[in-house]
């Protein structure tokens, strides 16, 4: 390539002539500055590149030096005989800055600003002065090249009065009315009228404010909020010099609205305040109408609103002068209510439908009177049971069965409740309960079933309950299988390789039997007592095959067992697969989320760890296109955090990361030390 010299000032070498372009010029293009210019070779030809690289930067001009802004263009300069004319931020370049501010706030001299490492030449910071200008920085090559062509610095003359004027008509930015938000920036709000300003006038030197409402000098509408009137102690509104008639305050000493009467502060709803209605009525003499027992009597400033007589039962009331009697019955008479005198122990109140009820004694205590009574001691009957109980009613039970126990060679249970003693005799398969609901049959014990093909077999729904307060310990040296256990399955043969378990089964749409099993295997040894635990399922009609053990060394084999006594804590005979996680753009990560996680972190801040385990392997994507070198912070939190530091080990060295490009971090965690390899992809 023809290197572009820019050593040798000779004419024309960068064209600023104003008889072609000024070095650049500020046009009402939004935010943008429309930047021209022409390059020349030293010998003062043009440069015909059709792949030229162009930068533009923004600086401060004090010693501090920070970068505000940076933007780089592609230019093909082929046919254009060395002249090239962009826009700054007008959206044809690529910013690669990362500071984030916009044109106006980068010619903006009302507020510091915060930089990032490394974007000032000293510090972070750069508060400037009120007339301070920035500085412009051009800097070109061709695409192939790897160093840039840069040609002085030039102060902006300009841009900022264009862009943000110290003065309006003569007034300083101090001396206007200006609407910020919180932190300061401008913000944009919607124009007023001129009817909105002469009512606004009009608030500001207390004269009538025109308002929609026109019989209100001043109206205020919310539905969410209240007005707020002035707030204060007795003593500050008593020290009000010279208050005007119906001033209002609130008083904060007595939580009242007070209000100035020409001569004296009252109280709202006061003595001598008065009402403004009554029941709606607005006379100044308001009265009650006596109704036929309503009295009003009055003490002072004490009134009181009673009732004399006997209230009707329309009313609500009685209609009679009634006294409490203690064990006495309310009843009601046809005129009025009335009271019982109280009745004897034992005593139950009866009406004959007419009169006044009253209380009576039950004489014969042994007699049942109503459906629920217990009967004590024998019903004799008479010879003739059906006599006594009424020819439709047989069911009677003959009291001479008693008399008869004695020819008998056992004692009968004559109740429910009774207690059998010694063994109960059953001739074969003699035991059946309801329909199918328990069924004895040979050997086996059949529930919901009458031919069991078990010990015990159980068609339906099985509900096994342990009620206790036995927990859970995850070892113990005293017994050998929790205290909790409420269902025990066992095979007491005694031989190697024995087996334990419970087969799930189930049919599918085409009647085929599916089904699976878990269970244990006994293990060899005369010390060993801890067997196998195993899954698997059925491969055929007559056909299993085991896909899951945890063998009693506790290595845990998934799939197809190896069978060579494998001393792998975890073996799987087939892929082993995570979801990665999105972290979004933060720069903290919590790997209990998973090993693989991606974030789009510029990593101006550095990586933080959580649950970083102690032998885990992880991957980190980063996605975002910047170039800032990412640091992984000293310190971890969550499982496995080190109370000391973590020290990362690079390969290769840590540095910064390529532009546009995704970088791959793989890290392994070994104690406190953590090895980093790390690459960029395209």
């Amino acid at each position: 390539m023809k290197r572009i010299s820019f050593y040798k000032l000779v004419p024309l070498l960068f064209l600023w002539s104003s008889s072609f372009f000024y070095s650049f010029e500020v046009y009402a293009i939004g935010q943008g500055i429309v930047y021209h210019g022409r390059i020349l070779n030293a010998d003062g030809t043009a440069v015909k590149s059709s792949q030229m690289q162009l930068k533009i930067q923004i600086r401060s001009s004090g010693a501090e030096d920070c970068l505000f802004y940076e933007e780089e263009f592609s230019a093909d300069l082929s046919a254009t005989d060395g002249v090239f004319s962009f826009t700054i931020q007008g959206g044809l370049g690529t910013r690669t800055d990362n500071t984030g501010y916009s044109l106006a706030q980068v010619f903006s001299n009302r507020a510091a600003f915060t930089f990032v490492h490394g974007e000032c030449a000293s510090g972070t910071s750069y508060t400037p002065l009120a007339t301070d200008l920035r500085e412009l920085k051009f800097s070109f090559k061709e695409a192939s090249a790897t160093e840039w062509e840069s040609i002085a610095r030039e102060e902006i003359q300009f841009a900022p009065w264009a862009l943000e004027a110290l003065q309006v008509g003569g007034f300083a930015s101090e001396n206007i009315c200006r609407i910020v938000d919180n932190a300061g920036a401008p913000v944009s709000v919607s124009p007023i009228t001129q009817t909105m300003w002469t009512k606004l006038l009009g608030l500001l030197n207390g004269s009538n404010l025109s308002v929609s409402n026109s019989s209100a000098v001043l109206e205020l509408s919310s539905t969410n909020s209240g007005f707020l009137m002035p707030r204060m102690t007795t003593a500050q509104r008593d020290g009000i010099s010279t208050p005007s008639t119906g001033l209002q305050v609130y008083n904060t000493s007595t939580n009242q609205l007070n209000y100035f009467n020409g001569t004296t502060w009252q109280a709202v709803g006061a003595a001598g305040s008065g009402l403004s209605s009554l029941g709606g009525q607005t006379g100044n003499s308001q009265s009650f109408a006596n109704d036929t027992n309503v009295i009003m009597s009055s003490n002072s400033d004490t009134h009181t609103l009673g009732w004399t007589g006997q209230l009707a039962m329309s009313r609500g009331g009685t209609n009679a002068s009634l006294t409490a009697v203690n064990g006495g019955a309310v009843y009601s008479t046809a005129s009025a209510f009335a009271i019982t005198a109280a009745g004897a122990s034992g005593q139950v109140l009866t009406s004959n439908g007419a009169a006044a009820p009253t209380w009576t004694t039950i004489n014969d205590s042994t007699k049942v009177v109503k459906s629920g009574d217990t009967m004590s001691g024998l019903l004799v009957l008479s010879a003739d049971p059906s006599a006594a109980l009424g020819a439709a009613t047989k069911q009677y039970v003959d009291t001479g069965l008693s008399n008869k126990q004695n020819t008998l060679a056992f004692t009968p249970l004559n109740k429910a409740g009774d207690t059998m003693t010694g063994v109960l005799n059953l001739a074969s398969n003699g035991l059946v309960v309801g329909t199918n609901q328990f069924v004895i049959s040979g050997n086996n014990v059949g529930i919901g079933t009458t031919t069991p093909d078990s010990n015990l077999h159980v068609f339906g729904v099985s509900h096994i309950e342990k009620q206790s307060n036995d927990s859970y310990s995850s070892t113990s040296s005293s017994v050998n299988y929790p205290s909790g256990a409420n269902l025990i399955m066992a095979n007491s043969g005694a031989f190697d390789s024995n087996f334990s378990g419970t087969l799930l089964s189930v049919k599918n749409a085409n009647n085929l039997t599916q089904g699976a099993y878990m269970g244990v295997i006994a293990s060899s040894g005369a010390s060993s007592y801890s067997p196998s635990l195993v899954f698997g399922y059925s491969t055929g009609a007559t056909a299993y095959a085991e896909k899951m053990k945890l063998d009693s060394n506790g290595n845990l084999i998934v799939g197809n067992d190896p069978g060579n006594g494998t001393s792998t804590k975890l073996y799987a005979g087939g892929q082993i697969a995570g979801k990665s996680y999105d972290a979004g753009t933060s720069c903290s990560l919590d790997w209990s989320h998973g090993n693989t996680q991606t974030t789009s972190c510029n990593c101006s801040t550095n990586l933080s760890f959580s649950n970083l385990r102690d032998g885990g392997n992880y991957t980190l994507l980063i996605t975002d296109a910047g170039t800032t070198q990412c640091n992984i912070s000293a310190t971890t939190t969550g499982d496995d955090a080190l109370s000391g530091t973590l020290t990362t080990k690079w390969n290769p060295t840590n540095g910064v990361r390529t532009s546009s490009s995704y970088t791959v971090y793989s890290m392994t965690r070994i104690g406190s030390i953590l090895l980093v390899a790390w690459q960029a992809f395209q």
